[in-house]
């Protein structure tokens, strides 16, 4: 919940500096070089989003379309194993990088491809969430 919170937070801030003018919209995504992603950290972020796939398969092929349990493969705990890794690699990743710096135009691709990694991850946590059914907070 802690870094659900910290990354909403941080993509709200970065809202709020676009409209004073701090920073220039962000780009269309087909627009973003995600080969700037280099960091140690943010590659494994990037594999956590991949493997989430595999997490919702095995997780919607134990239930019918009317949510009913069909499958005793359930294992709702390799889904909180998987959350609470991912949430290791980000509190590093966030504790280690600046995603908002200044306004700098070598800096901001990086800004940018990070704020597009934060979104990306934020929807996954958000589905997480649901699969587990906790309701997040955007602030703490």
């Amino acid at each position: 919940m802690y870094n659900y919170s910290r990354l909403a937070t941080l993509l709200q801030k970065y809202e709020a500096e676009v409209e004073n003018g701090k920073y220039p919209k962000l780009p269309r995504i087909t627009e973003i070089d995600f080969t700037l992603l280099d960091e140690n950290e943010e590659h494994t972020i990037v594999d956590y989003l991949w493997k989430f796939d595999d997490i919702l398969d095995d997780f919607y092929a134990c239930f019918d379309e009317n949510s009913q349990l069909i499958s005793s493969n359930f294992k709702p705990h390799l889904v909180v194993a998987y959350l609470r890794q991912f949430c290791k690699v980000l509190s590093s990743f966030y504790s280690r990088y600046h995603v908002l710096g200044r306004n700098l135009s070598h800096l901001l691709p990086i800004m940018h491809v990070r704020i597009y990694l934060i979104k990306a991850v934020k929807i996954v946590l958000l589905k997480l969430f649901k699969i587990l059914n906790i309701e997040p907070l955007e602030q703490m």
